[in-house]
């Protein structure tokens, strides 16, 4: 009897697994290839995207930002960023943007130590405290939220302040580097900062001087506006006054004249400057090359956060800036949902790819989008689409449960267009794609990753081991196998 059974059995499964051959389950594929097999890669096309807090301590990338929790995070997308000598003027070879005087940086506090604590300074020229003053006005001030400065504020010429808490720079002046980086809110005639010696001599700088070549070594700025630095060697400026004529200290930091500035640094101790990142350029033979970016003014562009200076290590750069497409490709895999079926409505087409997307920007505070659109590229000829549609709000619902999408299937009539599928994004707010494609099985195989994934057990795709079973060939080498194992049972 029992054999009986495991013979009927064994006849059981030989012919499930014949008849099975012509409708097996479609399984979901986990990954898509996006590159090389052409799977359709919906995007958010951002032109700008803003971190109001990027920490070059904790972030590896210019996408990552802390969420609303205060976790590091990361958008899923890249940086729309180009490596084409041509795409310079577009702003893609240098993509991320900030502002000198937005960074926040612990050493640009520090000067002039005084003391030996390390971070721990009893004196800065960033404390309006620390300065006499005779007509000006001097405060405590921010370059940007979190960014500490100090304003000087003069109306006329003869307006001025002085910092004097300095005790300990008297060697090497000649070697050293004056180093400033300012907000110019308004400025009249000339006004500049000195730096003086004990016996009347003195060196000095124009804060802003609107005739003047802004690359000039005694310059800081030819015009009003955020982000101004000025590094030049102490040794480079004219010796002034009524002293010996050298620069053996430095005793005084003196400012004078019709100007409204933001100090966000002040410094004349260091023989090394700043380098505040690196840019690609066109070099004479029409290649790429990078130079360090050491004397910015305003908003300037970098090509990687990587190549800040060490002493930016732990900064955090306020309103970091970038254009990005946070697409399917980086998307969660539980958003991204495709089904290759075999069994179709389409007999001259081995398989049609169905393929659903929930895309969304994230919402929190400290991070900001402008010039959004969502995106498809054509990546396969009209007669191609069965179908393409897209719904807003559609929150956690399930694809199979998402109704009433709205069809643009007839703007996907032709190869290599950028169709926008909406231009009024709303961050936080839930985008749902759904794009049919009528494939060869070679085109459904290769849109699968290339580890496999659901390729393994997809149906009519031509990717895995179901396709070769539901192939002609494997259907009958199947039922030859099963009738033999049945022989040997003796089941038939």
């Amino acid at each position: 009897m029992r054999q009986t059974v495991s013979k009927a059995f064994v006849a059981l499964v030989a012919i499930l697994t014949v008849t099975s051959m012509a409708a097996m389950p479609v399984m979901a594929a986990s990954t898509l290839n996006y590159a090389d097999g052409k799977a359709p890669n919906p995007q958010f096309n951002v032109e700008e995207v803003t971190v109001d807090e990027w920490d070059n301590g904790e972030f590896d990338s210019a996408l990552e930002y802390y969420d609303d929790s205060g976790d590091a995070t990361r958008l899923d997308g890249e940086l729309n960023q180009s490596s084409d000598v041509d795409d310079l003027g577009t702003g893609t070879v240098n993509p991320i943007s900030l502002t000198a005087t937005d960074i926040q940086v612990a050493e640009f506090g520090e000067f002039p130590r005084n003391d030996d604590e390390d971070g721990e300074n009893s004196a800065s020229a960033l404390d309006a405290s620390e300065w006499t003053t005779s007509g000006a006005s001097v405060s405590d001030a921010t370059t940007a939220p979190g960014v500490d400065a100090v304003e000087f504020s003069g109306s006329a010429s003869s307006d001025a302040a002085t910092y004097g808490n300095i005790s300990a720079l008297d060697s090497d002046i000649e070697k050293r580097d004056l180093q400033l980086a300012a907000d110019i809110e308004s400025a009249s005639g000339e006004p500049v900062l000195q730096l003086n010696d004990s016996d009347g001599d003195y060196v000095e700088v124009k804060l802003y001087d609107a005739d003047a070549n802004q690359t000039a070594d005694n310059v800081l700025a030819n015009a009003t506006g955020e982000g101004h630095v000025l590094q030049t060697e102490i040794g480079q400026l004219a010796v002034q006054g009524t002293g010996d004529g050298s620069m053996g200290e430095i005793v005084e930091v003196h400012v004078e004249g019709d100007v409204t500035a933001q100090f966000s640094l002040i410094n004349a101790e260091k023989t090394s400057q700043y380098t505040f990142g690196e840019k690609y350029v066109e070099n004479s033979d029409g290649e790429l090359e990078t130079v360090d970016i050491t004397e910015p003014h305003g908003e300037y562009s970098v090509h990687s956060v990587d190549t800040f200076g060490s002493t930016f290590d732990d900064a955090t750069m306020m309103g970091l800036s970038f254009p990005a497409h946070v697409s399917a490709e980086y998307a969660p895999s539980e958003d991204v949902d495709a089904t290759f079926q075999g069994d179709n409505a389409y007999p001259n087409w081995d398989s049609v790819a169905q393929i659903n997307y929930r895309l969304s920007l994230p919402d929190a505070y400290d991070i900001s989008y402008s010039g959004v659109a969502l995106e498809q590229t054509t990546q396969w000829p009209g007669t191609r689409y069965v179908s393409v549609e897209i719904k807003e709000g559609v929150g956690d619902t399930a694809f199979g449960d998402i109704d009433n999408a709205n069809s643009v299937t007839s703007q996907f009539d032709a190869e290599d267009k950028t169709v926008t599928l909406d231009d009024t994004i709303s961050p936080g707010t839930e985008y749902y794609i759904g794009i049919d494609l009528k494939l060869t099985s070679d085109e459904a195989s290769a849109m699968q990753a290339a580890s496999g994934g659901a390729g393994v057990m997809d149906d009519g795709s031509g990717g895995g081991i179901w396709s070769l079973l539901t192939s002609p060939i494997g259907m009958v080498v199947s039922a030859i196998g099963a009738f033999l194992g049945g022989r040997k049972f003796g089941v038939f």
